[in-house]
């Protein structure tokens, strides 16, 4: 068992810091909620040099330092008995947490499984080795870092690294990492390579490297540069961007303005990350920026934001500027806010809290809550608040914080009662005119204030002392507690109970709130006419009072100071109840008697307490009657468990009467068999079916001879009852099962399990009759009919077709006609054996209730083997029937044969119907492809091609206009209908497509951000398009062993045919840079190769040179009509082959290049879905004077000719979701001086 300590709360961490000699404890909460180092305040042993840290500087350090210093901490061996006996040097540990944390990263996993920690490893390559990952340590060593703080506990036989629940530590330690490597000459294009790629034209970060380039950023300013250009964002959330340079940062906002004002969709940095990159030197070139770009409202927003997250009063004076209503757009009004209340003086402040005062109807509502939870109660007074709250649009629910949040918030900074009470009672005044009327109008009207009331009484409660409570203290109670008991209390946001708790504490407080609940349910008409008497009375409406035995003294005082009759009584019977509660003291009954004589009437009440009451001669009738009934019932039930001990004797007895029982008749069963059925059902463990394969339940009662015996009879039931089928029933009896065929199903079963050839041996007249009984099962068919259809299908078939008509012919309204049902939802063998018979039906059957056509062609599409006849039906019916729902039904299968035809048929569908009509089609026919949130559809949208996705998202959205959506923004709950299901759907297809892996898919977001008018926005739509590209570019996760082979040789293992591409084609690159650049004249020897063979032998040699870990090749011999390619390179750490064709341009026309992807690459080696990655290498020896000629008369260069044939590469990409993927590589040493 594994116990870990709770994160310590800022209470607990102050008082570690005060402990620890730390005095100005309001300073250094101030600088810890700036810096946002909570992670490091958490535990004792962070909390310790943090505070250290602080003693020393008065400051903290930077996230990188602190990061740093928390590492390097707890990588100290704390214990010093055994730091005397470490062998684990500081410098060599952190280097094996560097390669850790680049193994967590690469291999994409947050967990290390610890060595011994009992979990076979095995084949699973998704753990971290970490035997293989050190493999230079040895195994002490090992097992002494992985018991170092740095590392926490995670799942058994796992650890974490301390505080990287969000991947922080990780990326931090991988970084240094590559740091480390690079300054050991690691290429700077191999670190290039690991974090950066360009898909799709894109240049982007990996998205499983972001973390760590940003980083790598802070001590790399190629990684910072290269960043910046691709995705400078990355640079303002990632990392620690307060340890950038000024000028890294400075060049980060330049670019991010640019990507702003080129509206590149870019999202905003999150606040702690962007309070860091605001540091203080950032002032001037903030100002720099906004006089240069004040006409751009994001740049406004994104500048605003830095002032007010870095507090820099300097800026004061265009927070100003901007706030006022000076701008109209959402986010500057928001950001101009808060940028003023970070910076500007009291005056400033205190001219703006009357700004919103006077303005908060027509401010933003996010807007005035900013401002109230800035400047309340100083700038804004209590009046204030009540003035602002007046506004209604403040309290509606659209998404914002509003009281319900703030209200506690506000309550908590006021200390004048007074104020408290000023605020309160405006705010009860408003509510407590009426109840609402149900839990709806409570909900809406009334839960934004119960949390401001709550908190209020509990603010002055504590306020009060021992002091009497206020009248409105104890009205708002009563009040919110009749709210809590009417209204939803498993919604409300006030715990009553607690606050209750509250006013009973003291005996003085629970007279004011018991005087005070008497007065109020005395005037209500809640007690209809009736006087309040008892304490019950008061209780039962959710007044819970609390009266103790020490209250006594002032019920009985107040009882004889001249109150009312009723109220006398209410206080002795409360007096009384207390007595009897509390032990019934003689002493105590003494008092109270001795108060009430000579007061008839309270001495009545006294007595009615310590007399017993005689019953009546009506309650003495009743009680009477229980006690025989009681009697009767008791002697039946002791006759029955005698009768069934004598039944479970008797069978114990002599099992073989089992064996002779009765044949069962029209008149019932055997009762021996009948009763051991029961108990069997009663002890059985699936109570949701009636076929119990199993009788062990009885053992222990009955022995094994019975079971034997039992297991007899009910094989001999099953074959000598004929069970009556559905369809032979009088409708009326057709949802009932009798014990008679229960028991067969039970014998069906059991022959099934313990006769493995059972079906071989039946008659077909038997094998139709345990058909009959599997129609008969509950919640499905037994799984033996499925072994049973297979082996005997023409009686099955024909049971089951008796059985489906059963269903078809019904006319009532009230049975269940579930036939179908069962059958769609069944094993493919029985799908199979009815799917003809169910054509026939369905095709002789124009009209089908829609209860029985989705099961009927579910059974279709999923065993109906003509395809073609069956598209034909569906696409006719869908065009021919009238009724929508049928309609959407026979359209929603047929996708699931042809898309494509489908699409068209829809269209040409909606082209011929009003527009009413074709909103209610697609409403329809949507969920029933996609699902509705609830269910899933009818087919399996993951298996339709992104084209037939993209017609179907453009379909959708052309039909159900996002304008026209139900808005459901009030905060209500609601009932989802159609129109909900269907958005719903419409959701599902198009992120179905987006989540589509593939150029196709990329190639599809381009269209749809291009197609003018298209309703989702498009910066949506180009973050989607940069996401999909992003997750397209990641290469498959690396395992343990291959970390520290990289540190070695910096060579990555290609684990896909992708992968291996993408090696492939770095090398080819690396090759041409080499022959051009190079010093040993390489080009000019490929340049002189005589022929294309020698071309291409030359490619193999320096190709299989290179191979290191990665790959190796084989060359085929050319023969006539070759069907393999120039080269084939196979990956060594996968089943991943990469085929290479090898051209010579000049050699070659246009056309015959052109073929050499249609007809070789694709037509011959990547016509296998799982192996469609290949590579066309072009190589140019001679410059050719005219070029390469096209159609139309013209020549183009060799550069033109490389871009048209990555042209067509990229064309047959994005064809279909398993397209061929090629690539081209060039080799070019035209230029290369040949003498």
């Amino acid at each position: 068992m594994v116990f870990i300590m709770a994160a310590l709360d800022r209470n607990r961490v102050e008082i570690f810091a005060h402990s620890k000699g730390v005095t100005n404890i309001a300073s250094f909460f101030r600088t810890l909620d700036r810096s946002n180092l909570w992670n490091f305040a958490r535990r004792p042993l962070d909390l310790g040099w943090l505070v250290e840290y602080w003693q020393e500087k008065n400051s903290f350090g930077h996230l990188a330092e602190m990061l740093e210093l928390s590492i390097f901490k707890r990588l100290q061996e704390t214990d010093m008995n055994r730091a005397r006996k470490d062998t684990l040097d500081q410098e060599k540990a952190m280097k094996a947490l560097e390669r850790i944390g680049a193994a967590m990263v690469l291999q994409r996993l947050n967990t290390i499984e610890v060595p011994d920690g009992g979990k076979d490893i095995g084949e699973d390559t998704n753990v971290l080795d970490l035997a293989e990952i050190l493999s230079d340590l040895s195994s002490l060593d090992r097992t002494l870092l992985i018991t170092r703080a740095v590392f926490d506990p995670a799942n058994a036989g796992f650890v974490r690294f301390h505080n990287d629940n969000e991947g922080n530590v990780r990326a931090y330690l991988a970084a240094r990492w590559l740091k480390r490597l690079r300054s050991i000459n690691c290429p700077r294009s191999v670190i290039r390579e690991l974090l950066f790629a360009t898909n799709y034209g894109i240049p982007l970060v990996k998205p499983s490297m972001r973390d760590t380039a940003a980083w790598l950023a802070l001590w790399d300013i190629d990684v910072a540069n290269q960043i910046i250009e691709i995705d400078p964002r990355l640079l303002m959330s990632a990392g620690d961007p307060a340890s950038l340079s000024l000028s890294v940062r400075t060049a980060i906002l330049t670019q991010v303005i640019t990507q702003i004002e080129q509206d590149v969709a870019t999202n905003v940095p999150e606040s702690d990350m962007l309070r860091r990159f605001s540091a203080p030197d950032m002032v001037p070139f903030i100002r720099e920026k906004w006089n240069s770009h004040l006409g751009s409202a994001p740049v406004r927003e994104l500048l605003l934001l830095m002032i007010s997250l870095g507090e820099h009063q300097s800026c004061s004076d265009i927070a100003i500027a901007a706030s006022f209503g000076k701008y109209t757009d959402h986010y500057t009004q928001i950001f101009s806010g808060r940028a003023l209340l970070a910076t500007a003086s009291l005056a400033e402040r205190t001219s703006y809290a009357a700004y919103i005062r006077d303005n908060a109807s027509t401010v933003q509502t996010i807007v005035v809550w900013d401002a109230i939870s800035e400047l309340f109660p100083n700038e804004l007074s209590v009046s204030d608040l009540l003035l602002i709250l007046a506004v209604p649009k403040l309290h509606e629910s659209g998404g914002d914080l509003g009281l319900g949040y703030y209200g506690p918030k506000l309550i908590d900074r006021l200390t004048d009662a007074s104020d408290i009470t000023s605020l309160l009672t405006e705010i009860f005044s408003r509510l407590r005119m009426h109840l609402p009327a149900n839990r709806t109008e409570y909900e809406a009207e009334n839960n934004p204030f119960t949390s401001i009331l709550d908190a209020g009484c509990r603010r002055l409660i504590a306020l009060s002392g021992n002091e009497p409570l206020a009248t409105l203290v104890i009205d708002i109670a009563l009040y919110l507690s009749e709210l809590q008991l009417h209204y939803s209390p498993r919604q409300s946001q006030i715990d009553t109970p607690d606050l209750f708790d509250m006013l009973s504490e003291t005996p003085i407080r629970r007279r004011s709130t018991f005087w005070r609940c008497a007065e109020v349910l005395s005037k209500s008409e809640k007690l209809r006419g009736v006087s309040l008497v008892a304490p019950w009375q008061i209780e039962i409406h959710g007044f819970l009072l609390g009266i103790k035995l020490e209250d006594l003294d002032w019920l009985l005082i107040d009882a004889s100071t001249g109150i009312s009759e009723s109220d006398q009584k209410l206080a002795v019977n409360t007096a009384m109840r207390a007595w009897r509660e509390w032990g019934e003291l003689e002493e105590i009954l003494a008092r109270i008697t001795a108060f009430a004589l000579g007061k008839p009437e309270i001495e009545e009440v006294v007595t009615s307490w310590t007399t017993p009451r005689v019953p009546s001669t009506e309650e003495l009738a009743i009680e009477k009657n229980t006690h025989e009934r009681r009697q009767k019932n008791s002697s039946e039930e002791i006759e029955i468990d005698k009768s069934w001990r004598d039944f479970a004797d008797n069978i114990r007895a002599d099992p073989g009467q089992l064996r002779t029982i009765k044949t069962p008749t029209d008149n019932g069963v055997d009762a021996r068999l009948y009763y051991l059925w029961q108990i069997l059902s009663r002890y059985s463990e699936n109570q949701s079916r009636y076929s119990i394969d199993d009788l062990s339940p009885l053992r222990p009662l009955f022995g094994d001879a019975v079971i034997t015996a039992l297991r007899d009879a009910f094989l001999r039931h099953w074959r000598n009852w004929s069970p009556t089928s559905l369809n032979a029933r009088p409708e009326n009896e057709r949802n009932t099962r009798s014990a008679m065929d229960l028991i067969g199903i039970v014998g069906v079963t059991l022959e099934a399990v313990n006769s493995p050839n059972w079906t071989s041996k039946l008659t077909d007249e038997e094998a139709r009759r345990a058909a009959a009984y599997a129609t008969l099962e509950l919640n499905g068919f037994p799984s033996w009919l499925s072994t049973l259809a297979t082996n005997k299908p023409d009686p099955v078939r024909e049971v089951l077709r008796q059985h489906i008509e059963a269903d078809l012919i019904t006319t009532s309204q009230q049975l269940r006609r579930d036939a179908l049902e069962t059958v769609s939802q069944a094993d493919t063998s029985i799908v199979q054996l009815i799917a003809n018979d169910i054509f026939t039906l369905v095709e002789a059957t124009p009209v089908i209730p829609l209860q029985l056509l989705n099961p009927a062609l579910r059974i279709l599409c999923r065993a109906y083997v003509d395809h073609e006849r069956l598209l034909d039906l569906l696409i006719q019916r869908s065009i021919s029937d009238t009724e929508i729902p049928e309609k959407a039904c026979y359209l929603a299968f047929a996708y699931g044969i042809n898309p494509q035809i489908t699409t068209t048929t829809l269209t040409n569908i909606l082209a011929d119907i009003e527009l009413t009509a074709q909103t209610a089609l697609v409403q329809e026919v949507l969920p029933r492809l996609a699902g509705n949130g609830w269910s899933r559809g009818e087919i399996s949208l993951q298996g339709l091609s992104v084209t037939n996705l993209e017609q179907l998202v453009l379909l959708a959205f052309a039909t159900l206009l996002p304008e026209e959506d139900n808005k459901h923004t009030n905060g209500r709950v609601y009932a989802p209908d159609e129109r909900d299901h269907a958005e719903s759907a419409r959701s599902t297809v198009f992120n179905i497509l987006v989540n589509t892996p593939g150029p196709a898919t990329f190639a599809a977001i381009q269209r749809m951000i291009s197609k003018p008018g298209f309703p989702i926005p498009q910066q949506r739509l180009v973050a989607l398009s940069l996401r999909r590209a992003e997750q397209d570019a990641e290469t498959a996760p690396w395992i343990s062993s291959d970390v520290r082979k990289f540190e070695m040789d910096f060579l990555t293992v290609p684990n896909t045919p992708i992968d291996l591409q993408r090696v492939t084609m770095q090398r080819l690159a690396d090759i041409q840079e080499e022959l051009v650049d190079g010093d040993f004249n390489q080009g000019k020897v490929v340049a002189r190769l005589p022929k294309e063979v020698d071309v291409q032998n030359w490619i193999a040699n320096i190709l299989h040179e290179r191979r290191g870990r990665s790959y190796t090749l084989e060359r085929e011999p050319h023969v006539a009509e070759e069907k393999e390619p120039d080269i084939r390179l196979r990956a060594k750490g996968a089943d991943a082959s990469l085929p290479i064709e090898i051209k010579v341009a000049e050699s070659w026309t246009l056309k015959e290049l052109e073929q050499a992807i249609t007809l070789q690459l694709m037509g011959r080696y990547l016509r296998d879905p799982d192996d469609r990655w290949g590579i066309l290498l072009v190589v140019h020896q001679i410059p050719r004077q005219q070029g390469w000629k096209i159609d139309t008369g013209q020549f183009l260069t060799f550069s033109q000719v490389v871009e048209h044939l990555r042209e067509s590469m990229k064309t047959i990409a994005i064809s279909s979701r398993n397209a061929p993927q090629m690539d081209l590589a060039v080799i070019d040493v035209s230029r290369v001086p040949i003498r």
